[in-house]
């Protein structure tokens, strides 16, 4: 027993110590990285001997390559489960504050107080209860400002990846800064993506979209959680699908060099949804955002890009009742033109589009819950209506997909 307590009390020091973690947790730590570097090594050297096996050369043999990737998988897999058990074991010796805990019961009692108070969720066609939706949630306001082309690689070069989707998965947050944050939770993520995306293979996914796999829809899944809901110690600073919408628009060739064997996943899937053609509506709330989208949108068929995720809905009511909700928070003098639809603080985008939007609703974590349509990135289009007042006072801007512009 006393042993037991001598090395809780060793880990404690070490954490206070490093600010951050146990030597131990650090030490397996560095044996992750090198087997992250081990499996890369592998991937690349299965690739190219399955390159030479398919040329037809003499004397290559593709099976000691496919061993030693599988063995490089299993070690990788094996470090970051062992890594996750020492990141438990630091955070039980390292005993929060009093405040921290205070603060975590009144987390709880709120949570509490919401889930009484949920009514009973719509039957979809999936066994499960989804998680409750929040409208927009993938959408950033940045897209009132970042509007300008930015170059992309074809997802269609190069060959798809052997690792499996979680390798892949892991691989991109253990290796990009901007996911230091979320890396923390890829357990529960892949948990409940496995969960979720089994019971809808089983009703019958992959049949109804022939062009889907099992990594691929899991992907889809992933991207669609709501990580607050998987585990309460999350912030919305850790949600994956914010992080990775962040990424994506700052086209950081690192980062995206990291993230190409996922995205092959995630965009394989997005592809293999169906095309919706027809009206969406995307709301935006906040008076400096309202400002930004009537100064930026401000030419008939200016051409604007989405460059990273988005989402809009077929129906207007949703947008419309996001536009309206009581304002973000923000400063006076975040209201830097008074004499601009004076007042507004939300506005509605209407898009007509035709091949740059996805109905994901089949591979997504809330089902018919959260009835948006996907936005991919790099979306073209031309401002048909600048800002203007609609029949019920909303403020609207109208756009339309640009034919043809869309290559992903």
């Amino acid at each position: 027993m006393k042993a037991a307590e001598d090395a809780v009390s060793k880990r404690k020091r070490e954490i206070i110590e490093d600010g951050r973690q146990s030597k131990s947790t650090q030490q397996v730590l560095d044996l992750v990285e090198v087997a992250q570097a081990t499996l890369a090594e592998r991937s690349t050297d299965l690739e190219d001997t399955r390159r030479l096996f398919a040329r037809g050369l003499q004397g290559i043999d593709v099976g000691p390559s496919e061993n030693k990737h599988a063995d490089a998988i299993a070690e990788f897999q094996r470090l970051t489960d062992v890594l996750a058990q020492e990141r438990q074991q630091d955070q039980a010796a390292h005993e929060p504050s009093q405040e921290t805990n205070k603060r975590f019961e009144e987390l709880q009692g709120h949570v509490r107080s919401l889930m009484e108070d949920m009514k009973i969720l719509k039957q979809t066609r999936f066994p499960y209860i989804a998680p409750t939706a929040s409208w927009g949630r993938s959408n950033s306001n940045k897209d009132m400002t970042d509007i300008s082309p930015k170059s992309w690689p074809s997802m269609d070069t190069g060959a798809p990846p052997v690792a499996t989707h979680d390798v892949c998965f892991r691989k991109a947050l253990a290796s990009i800064p901007e996911f230091s944050s979320t890396s923390n939770f890829v357990d529960p993520l892949l948990t409940e993506a496995t969960r979720i995306t089994e019971i809808k293979i089983r009703n019958g996914l992959l049949e109804e979209h022939p062009e889907l796999t099992e990594g691929k829809a899991k992907a889809v899944v992933v991207y669609t959680l709501e990580l607050q809901l998987i585990d309460w110690r999350a912030r919305a600073e850790d949600e994956f699908y914010r992080v990775y919408g962040e990424v994506i628009r700052k086209r950081n060739t690192q980062s995206l060099r990291e993230l190409k064997d996922w995205n092959h996943y995630f965009i394989g899937g997005m592809r293999a949804l169906p095309v919706y053609q027809g009206v969406l509506w995307r709301g935006v709330n906040g008076r400096k955002a309202v400002l930004m989208a009537v100064q930026n949108y401000n030419k008939e068929m200016k051409e604007i890009v989405w460059t990273s995720m988005a989402s809009a809905a077929p129906n207007r009511d949703a947008a419309k009742e996001f536009a309206s909700k009581q304002a973000v928070e923000g400063k006076s003098e975040d209201d830097t033109r008074p004499d601009i639809f004076p007042g507004v603080n939300g506005l509605c985008f209407r898009l007509e589009v035709e091949d740059c939007a996805r109905d994901l609703r089949s591979c997504s974590a809330f089902g018919d819950q959260e009835d948006e349509r996907g936005i991919l990135p790099n979306s073209h289009f031309l401002v048909v209506k600048t800002a203007h007042l609609s029949d019920d006072g909303l403020v609207e801007i109208h756009m339309k997909e640009k034919a043809g512009s869309f290559k992903y």
